[in-house]
């Protein structure tokens, strides 16, 4: 009976306490039917003094001895399980730290490697400036052509290589920038700066680009501004110059706006074009070096995508972010937040008179 219900149940996909009662009810009762058949005891005496007493107390120490041996043969595979699991886990961590040890090795190596490439880029940079900065003086010169002593046609060559390597050393100077920031060697200079100072320069160097391309230009301040900050204010310069270029590059028509507002002891720049735009995919890409929204952009409009990467590293050093607002189509918001460690700020009349002059600034600046 055992041996044919092993071999009924393996086409089974029972549990195991069903088949055990099925087991135990088919023994059991197979058990009566050959007392009964073959006689051991008298056949009457045996169904009405032995069997209805008999039969339940044997179903029940059966069924009672089948759960104690499943729990047993549950502990046992367990057990079973936890040791191939240890042997699993050790096996584990031991390839674990093989692979940790050799992962240490190679970011050594890259570390190094990284190191010796910063400090590559660097001193070639400092080499390419030299004979470069000697072209654009040159070029200058000519291009200006005080005693006119070279024809039309070669200043305007002049004027070209002089506009070329311009371009050039931004280049370099943008690669030699994002070199010292990754070799850990960019220095801060740290100092009073004046809002007011900064906002001229910007309007001085961007208000013919925007009369060029017939673009509205102007920069908005909040109420509550400080009349300076405690940065280093050649990079905040070099950071908002980066996002304003990039605007104006990327703007055909419209306008660009430079906001500037305090908040929670900290100054927000915010730039705004009704430029190309940005698709939401691609805002995380933009700030990462030699990077660009994609090809096309980068065959029409040129460029490394080296700016928005060291803007951003250069944020960091001073203690800040640069974000990225835009939709493809419809414009760009990028904004430079930075802390306030500014010693002085203004009150209600200093406000009114900061606001006064960058009134005028705006007004100055307003081209269509």
């Amino acid at each position: 009976m055992g041996a044919l219900l092993v071999k009924w149940f393996k086409g089974k996909g029972w549990p195991y306490k069903k088949k055990a009662i099925i087991s135990v009810f088919s023994i059991i009762s197979l058990q009566v039917i050959c007392i009964i058949t073959f006689g051991a005891l008298p056949r009457d005496y045996y169904l009405t003094s032995v069997a209805p007493f008999s039969y339940p107390a044997t179903l029940l120490m059966s069924l009672f001895f089948v759960f104690i041996i499943s729990e047993f043969y549950k502990e046992q595979l367990l057990s079973q399980k936890l040791r191939k699991m240890n042997l699993i886990l050790r096996r584990q961590t031991k390839e674990l730290r093989t692979a940790k040890s050799e992962l240490a090795e190679q970011a050594a190596q890259l570390l190094t490697a990284s190191k010796y490439k910063s400090e590559f880029i660097a001193n070639i940079s400092h080499e390419l400036r030299t004979p470069l900065n000697s072209i654009i003086l040159l070029s200058q010169m000519i291009k200006e052509n005080e005693e006119g002593s070279y024809k039309e046609q070669e200043v305007s060559y002049a004027g070209g290589i002089h506009s070329s390597g311009q371009d050039l050393l931004s280049i370099i100077n943008d690669i030699l920038d994002l070199s010292k920031v990754e070799a850990g060697k960019m220095e801060l200079n740290t100092e009073w700066a004046s809002l007011d100072d900064l906002f001229e320069g910007i309007m001085y160097e961007f208000e013919p680009i925007a009369r060029h391309k017939g673009l509205h230009f102007e920069i908005i301040t909040s109420p509550g501004l400080p009349n300076g900050v405690m940065t280093d204010v050649l990079r905040v310069r070099q950071i908002l110059r980066n996002l304003l270029m990039n605007a104006f590059k990327f703007t055909e028509k419209g306008s660009v706006c430079l906001e500037v507002a305090a908040a929670d002891d900290r100054l927000i720049f915010t730039v705004t074009d009704t430029g190309i735009g940005i698709s939401a995919d691609k805002h995380q890409d933009i700030f990462e070096a030699f990077r660009q929204e994609e090809g096309a952009v980068n065959r029409k409009y040129g460029g490394t995508g080296l700016g928005l990467s060291v803007s951003l590293q250069l944020a960091k050093l001073l203690g800040g972010t640069v974000t990225v607002d835009s939709r493809k189509g419809v414009g760009s918001r990028f904004s430079l937040i930075i802390p306030v460690h500014s010693p002085l700020h203004a009150d209600e009349s200093g406000s009114k008179e900061s606001n006064a002059v960058t009134a005028n600034h705006d007004l100055a600046a307003s081209v269509t």
